[in-house]
């Protein structure tokens, strides 16, 4: 099997082996996952193995392994989007695929684009692309990264290869922490959940120490929030301090209240924050799983509506004193 640095996606692997082995290289790829899967770096280790020299490709020494490695292979073409540009568009098709697609390779028998950000193709930068799709030359390849196949226009999937990158097993994710970032078990258990099938995120996730103090304050203010009304104030101020992660604080905190659900229901292996099972058995003292419930129905409203730019501050005030009614059974007049 070839490309042993791609961690999982064994079906893609073999998939691409075969094409490989078999010489039946189509001209269009869209490669499609969610960020952090591995699609970019399978993207690398696919055009290394299509410019190799040897007939064990990708071989890693021949000069054209070396340089597509190092990224200084000319016949390897990553097109750049303007930095003060949001997406890909029209000119950087043209001057940086179209105006390089008909120029013979340089030094091996193949070229290849890969288009890292195909989310950020414009509509127009699609259409322009489609006139070397439609008529590409025998030695030109195009591998397209998005995160769905939905964000390209159907004439271009029409003219290329899908290859899904599913998210991975948590399990596989937390193999990979434990045996390449000296992740304890616990931890990378955690993280393996919380990366939902990414190696990209969960690494990025275990070497950022303040996401994980994040995690523990967003939790901490939830079940300090319980004990009394002068919590209230407190969360507020620390979410109001956090404004600019407070999705992902909302979403450690919906994560957080669902285990919380979960150990109400003897679920407890499901959990994902794994290393706070203790602390949810004594938040979820006197706490009935309506409650929890409306906890999170409460928080996954205020995602929704700081998206339509309300008052932030009122927004976050409202929804923090509704779930501390909703713990103390006064937000209707009646008990939960």
């Amino acid at each position: 099997m070839r490309f042993p640095q791609l961690y999982g996606h064994e079906t893609v692997k073999q998939s691409l082996s075969l094409a490989i082995a078999n010489d039946r290289i189509s001209n269009a790829y869209v490669f499609e996952g969610i960020e952090g899967v591995g699609k970019k770096l399978c993207a690398k280790i696919f055009s290394q193995a299509l410019v190799c020299q040897s007939d064990n490709a990708p071989c890693g020494v021949c000069p054209a392994c070396i340089q597509a490695r190092a990224n200084t292979l000319p016949d390897i073409i990553v097109p750049k989007k303007d930095k003060d540009s949001k997406t890909l568009g029209v000119e950087e098709v043209r001057q940086q695929i179209i105006a390089e697609a008909y120029l013979k390779p340089r030094n091996t028998q193949r070229k290849i684009f890969i288009i890292e950000q195909g989310d950020e193709l414009s509509p127009a930068a699609q259409n322009a692309l489609l006139k070397v799709l439609e008529e590409p030359p025998s030695y030109v390849t195009f591998i397209i990264c998005v995160t769905s196949k939905e964000k390209l226009l159907p004439t271009v999937l029409s003219r290329s290869q899908v290859i899904s990158f599913f998210p991975l097993p948590y399990i596989t994710v937390a193999e990979y922490l434990t045996d390449n970032h000296g992740c304890s078990q616990e931890d990378a258990s955690v993280v393996a959940k919380l990366s939902r099938g990414s190696i990209g995120a969960a690494v990025s996730f275990a070497c950022d120490t303040a996401k994980k103090e994040r995690i523990d304050k967003s939790v901490g203010a939830l079940i300090n929030l319980k004990k009394n009304s002068l919590r209230i104030r407190e969360m507020v101020e620390f979410l109001t301090e956090e404004k600019e992660n407070i999705e992902e604080i909302i979403d450690y905190l919906l994560t957080f209240l669902r285990d919380c659900v979960l150990i109400k229901t003897d679920l407890v292996d499901k959990a994902v924050f794994s290393n706070k099972v203790s602390d949810m058995r004594v938040f979820t003292q006197n706490l009935t799983k309506k409650k929890l419930i409306a906890a999170f129905d409460k928080l996954n409203s205020l995602k929704i509506k700081l998206k339509q730019n309300l008052n932030f501050n009122a927004t976050v005030s409202e929804t923090v004193m509704r779930i501390w009614e909703d713990f103390h059974d006064e937000g209707s007049g009646h008990k939960i």
